[in-house]
């Protein structure tokens, strides 16, 4: 994938071209993960739980209750977790 800046003053790009993040640390990782079925999705928390706390501190049981409340809410939501404000 690749971007091109502006040049409006103020930035707000917080992920560089070719990063990568563990699935369901983002909004749109999170609506996946929390969209497959439960066992799927466990198996793969416990894969990325060990690159978790690199984001905001946060734990497989973090992401595990964001999938819950992503599901129940039908909407992925990632504030202040990764990036603070």
């Amino acid at each position: 994938m690749h971007r091109r800046e502006g040049s409006f003053p103020i930035r707000t790009l917080v992920l560089e071209v070719g990063s990568r993040r563990p699935l369901g640390v983002g909004a749109g990782g999170l609506a996946i993960l929390s969209s497959i079925e439960e066992e799927e999705r466990a198996h793969i928390i416990e894969r990325v739980a060990p690159n978790l706390a690199a984001f905001g501190k946060m734990t497989a049981e973090d992401l595990a209750e964001s999938c819950r409340q992503a599901h129940a809410l039908g909407a992925a939501v990632i504030q202040n977790r990764v990036t603070l404000g």
